[in-house]
């Protein structure tokens, strides 16, 4: 007949070291499994893939030392380093070690773990009113930590609304600047050159019947083209008159003077219906 066991009785084997979460040493889980400390060991070590860091470690020469010191245990019955195991460690060892008294005695040591764990974090309720002040005091900064994170984030997501407001009114900005340059010197780049209405120009009449509309259709658009060849931009190329009908620069009419004389029937093939538009 195995000897019962109190979770009290476990808990006072349970070991925190410096630095390391808390444990039982081997030789303690051996005797309450019902096995040796060989045994226990051998079973760790055949199946040491079922034992990461957080769940088994073995002791420091210098935790070693400091265990014999508080008589945790004897320097006689240890002259290698000791196993410990946490809490996850102890319940993997009853399932390979497979016998009845460790799985019974498995739930024992969980127990134990967990109401050592929570006494750790309780304020202690032997004085109920140092207990409500202790909790009222939790409950403040855990609410003034929430109050703090809270306002942390709302400041956050302010100062980047205004930077990103910030940022796109200074692209806005500089858009708006940007098109005014680039109008402004489109306007002091088109006082350098001068402009035509297709009626102003005295040669057409050696080529084309210029009062026929289709005809005036294919010279306006063979004049935006030859514009957009030379790299001009639309500003450039054709403009209201002060009658109000387009004129166009004397450059590209140049250019496309040019091109007639030096082939008439290149404008034989062309459509002109959708072109329209652009008189």
């Amino acid at each position: 007949m195995t000897k019962e066991v109190t979770i009290s009785q476990i808990q006072t084997k349970i070991i925190k070291l410096p630095n390391r979460p808390e444990a039982m040493l081997a030789q303690d889980l051996a005797e309450l499994y019902g096995v040796t400390t060989r045994v226990l060991n051998q079973a760790m070590k055949r199946n040491s893939e079922r034992f990461p860091e957080d769940f088994m470690f073995q002791a420091t020469e210098i935790e070693r030392d400091l265990l014999i010191s508080q008589n945790v245990m004897s320097k006689k019955s240890q002259t290698a380093l000791p196993f410990l195991f946490t809490q996850m460690g102890a319940n993997q060892l009853s399932s390979i070690l497979k016998s009845k008294i460790a799985v019974q005695r498995s739930i024992q040591v969980m127990r134990a773990f967990s109401e050592m764990e929570r006494k750790l974090q309780l304020p202690d309720f032997t004085n109920p009113a140092e207990a409500a002040i202790a909790w009222a005091n939790e409950y403040k900064e855990k609410e003034k930590a929430l109050i703090e994170r809270d306002e942390a984030i709302k400041t956050k997501a302010w100062i980047s609304s205004t930077r990103e407001a910030s940022t796109m009114g200074k692209l806005s900005g500089a858009t708006r600047r940007l098109k005014r340059l680039e109008k402004e010197s489109e306007e002091k780049e088109k006082t350098r050159h001068t402009f035509l209405e297709l009626d102003e120009i005295p040669w057409l009449d050696d080529f084309f019947d210029i009062n026929d509309n289709e005809v005036r259709y294919e010279i306006v658009h063979q004049l935006v083209a030859q514009g957009a060849a030379m790299n001009l931009s639309r500003l450039l190329v054709n403009n209201l008159s002060y009658h109000n009908q387009y004129a166009y620069n004397t450059k590209v009419i140049a250019a496309f003077r040019k091109r007639l004389e030096n082939n008439p029937s290149f404008m034989e093939d062309f459509k002109i219906d959708k072109y329209t538009e652009i008189l």
